[in-house]
C-alpha cells in the first residue's frame, strides 16, 4: 500500500490555516455530474473512482486521489474542472492540513501558492 496525496475541492475558510473548515458546502449534486464528466467511474463498491482510486464525499468538500505509486493526472483534471465549475478552492491535503507549508493551493489563481506541474 502506498501513501496517497489527495486534492480537495471545497469552499474553505483560508484564514482557519491547517483546517478544514468549510464556508458553504459544494453542491454535491452537481460534483458528481462534473466528476462523472470528466472521466470518474463507478466502481464495484458503488463509489465513484477516478484513475482506479476512490473519490471521497466528505462533509461540504471533495477529496481526489492524486500521488502515490504514480500521479492521477485525471484527477488534477477533474479536479480542477470542479473547482472552476463551483467556483471553489482546489489544493493539496496532507496530513497536517490544507494550507500553509504543508500543503499547496493551486486553484483559483488570486490565492494560488503552488502550481501543479
Amino acid at each position: 500500500m502506498s501513501l496517497i496525496h489527495r486534492l480537495v475541492v471545497g469552499h474553505f475558510d483560508l484564514s482557519a490555516g491547517r483546517q478544514f473548515i468549510c464556508t458553504r458546502p459544494l453542491d454535491m449534486d452537481r460534483a458528481q455530474q462534473t466528476l462523472r464528466a470528466a472521466g470518474a467511474t463507478e466502481g464495484n463498491d458503488g463509489q465513484l473512482e477516478i484513475g482506479g482510486e476512490t473519490i471521497e464525499f466528505n462533509v461540504g468538500y471533495v477529496s481526489l486521489p492524486w500521488l502515490g505509486s504514480g500521479r492521477n493526472e485525471a484527477a488534477e483534471r477533474a479536479g480542477m474542472e470542479l473547482a472552476k465549475d463551483q467556483k471553489a478552492i482546489l489544493a493539496e491535503e496532507r496530513i497536517l492540513g490544507l494550507w500553509g507549508p504543508r500543503g499547496g493551493i493551486f486553484y483559483p489563481p488570486d490565492v494560488a501558492t503552488d502550481q501543479m506541474s
